[in-house]
């Protein structure tokens, strides 16, 4: 599990962005991010073969979870767009804190 989203959406969700910008704010600043750790990552040998096996094998869950955004991004109101968000941030912050 990746940490570094739910500090994202913490900072985020506060700004009262709407739905679609609160989104492409968040694939913006993690496609960066992600960016910048190629490199450092390759050099620790935390990419190879097998990592990059395992990365396209969850392309179609990928594809099913944007699907399902945009969906819910169109279909709910801000104010449950933010709950959902919150309520995520929660979830993922009580693994963290079992795990």
């Amino acid at each position: 599990l990746h940490a570094g989203g739910v500090v994202m959406m913490l900072f985020l969700a506060p700004l009262g962005l709407a739905g679609r910008t609160f989104v492409a704010t968040a694939f913006l600043v993690g496609v960066a991010l992600n960016l910048v750790k190629v490199w450092p990552y390759l050099g620790l040998g935390l990419i190879d073969g097998a990592s990059l096996t395992i990365s396209l094998q969850m392309i179609p869950a990928l594809a099913v979870g944007a699907v399902l955004g945009l969906l819910l991004n169109h279909k709910l109101p801000k104010v449950w767009f933010n709950r959902m968000i919150l309520t995520i941030v929660i979830v993922v912050g009580v693994k963290l804190l079992l795990s």
